[in-house]
């Protein structure tokens, strides 16, 4: 089948559009706006010369619209009213919905679903409570205990492979860390219970609209998925569209889940549905000290002990407390937080200034305008006239003197141009009064012999 080549100008610049030779006008509109942002229901398209508006359905091909191979299309966007744009977006809309309803059809007849978040609490056993919904399909918050235990005794028994360059501290320290009910658990933990349950457990990192694998190596015939948002876990299941029962586990040929939740981390992703403790900021309770991210905030706990802090934005005080509890623990460090007097301060964090105490600047409205200017570049520009017309050196230099005050004292919204000839004035009546008479110069009392 012949391809066609077509080249686009739109205000943005230039494109260049390959398509089929019997693909429709929708579908090169469609192209269009993947290329230049403007709707379809937007578009002017202009062909040959003088350009000529192509005015055909969408339906028809793009050869019965009389377009070739190599043909130059104009591209403008209707001016539209708001009416006019509402229209076009519910019409838009109601393509998409429709679209969408005929893939759920298209879903229900195949027996596959949608895949939705589980939400879990987020008592530091997030992670867990996940793992443990994904195994057994439903919330237990009870399953830390036994995941823990068997964490630590994983990692207490194989101290070569779990060593201190692995875990970040001591075998032995981390196996009673990990016991902690406070205790965050990550990419270590996960690989140890994946290895443990023969699964292999995608987490979702809607950070990075990410999917990282673990036990992806090990080939594994199932596995299931859990949704990362920077700070918290939450497990992903299945709602079948034939209300059948909810999946937690999938086996791995089932490519349609993973890839619905590639989707879901992207679409979480664009519209930032997550907290980035690399960049947040937080402010030391104790000494006003300002710190960026979760790195900054550790250093300044372990080099100065202290351990009240407070964020711009009091969401993430629960991510605070959350992370300082399990975190800062590994520098064996007794951390506080009293919620209550933190969430108080927080209207002082967010605008530590008061407002009695504020004075306003006023401008003084009554304030007398400086002449001092405008004096001596009048007067400099009568002594520079007396300096040329009566020959007069002491009057040239007078002349000069007054311009440089007036230059000096010259304010910056004052007209520069006058200023400037006041002096080049003075300026030529010093030069001129010398070309005509080389002698120096006297007072008007000395007497010439």
């Amino acid at each position: 089948m012949t391809g066609l080549t077509i080249k686009l100008k739109t205000k943005n610049g230039q494109h260049v559009v390959k398509t089929e030779e019997n693909s429709t006008m929708a579908g090169l509109k469609i192209k269009i706006t993947e290329l230049t942002q403007i709707p379809s229901g937007s578009q002017n398209i202009l062909i040959g010369f003088p350009p000529k508006l192509i005015e055909c359905e969408d339906e028809h091909s793009l050869t019965t619209a009389g377009i070739k191979n190599g043909d130059i299309l104009i591209v403008e966007e209707k001016q539209m009213t708001a009416e006019e744009k509402a229209a076009l977006e519910n019409e838009a809309r109601l393509r998409e919905d429709e679209r969408l309803a005929q893939e759920l059809a298209h879903g229900a007849e195949d027996g596959s679903g949608i895949l939705l978040k589980e939400v879990v609490p987020a008592d530091n056993s997030c992670l867990f409570t996940s793992i443990g919904f994904i195994m057994t399909g439903r919330v237990d918050t009870e399953s830390g205990s036994y995941m823990r235990q068997i964490i630590a005794e994983t990692v207490h028994q194989d101290k070569d492979n779990y060593n201190p360059g692995v875990l970040g501290r001591d075998n032995d320290e981390y196996s009673a860390w990990i016991m902690q009910q406070d205790s965050w658990g990550g990419a270590i933990e996960v690989a140890i219970l994946s290895k443990f349950y023969g699964v292999e457990f995608d987490v979702v990192d809607i950070t990075s609209a990410v999917i990282s694998r673990f036990g992806e190596d090990q080939n594994y015939g199932m596995r299931g998925f859990l949704l990362f948002d920077g700070i918290h876990y939450d497990p992903l299941y299945l709602e079948p569209f034939n209300g059948g029962a909810r999946k937690t586990i999938f086996p791995i040929e089932d490519e349609s889940v993973f890839n619905q939740a590639k989707q879901l981390a992207e679409e979480a992703k664009s519209s930032r549905q997550y907290t980035d403790v690399q960049k947040f900021t937080l402010k030391c309770t104790q000494c006003d000290c300002m710190l960026t991210g979760q790195t900054q905030a550790q250093a300044h706990a372990k080099s100065t002990g202290h351990t009240s802090f407070g964020e711009f934005l009091i969401g993430v005080i629960s991510f605070i407390k959350k992370y300082f509890h399990s975190s800062l623990n590994f520098y064996n460090f007794n951390i506080f937080f009293y919620l209550p007097q933190l969430h108080l301060k927080m209207n002082n964090i967010i605008d530590p200034r008061r407002n009695e105490k504020v004075v306003r600047y006023k401008p003084n409205t009554n304030q007398q305008e400086d002449l001092i200017p405008d004096y001596m570049n009048i007067l400099g520009m009568i002594m520079s006239m007396c300096g040329l017309m009566m020959k007069l050196k002491w009057c040239a230099w007078l002349a000069l003197y007054c311009s440089c005050i007036s230059f000096a004292n010259s304010r910056i919204n004052d007209d520069a141009k006058q200023v400037l000839s006041s002096f080049m004035l003075s300026v030529s009546a010093v030069v001129m009064s010398y070309l005509q008479n080389p002698a120096p110069m006297l007072p008007p009392w000395a007497s010439q012999t």
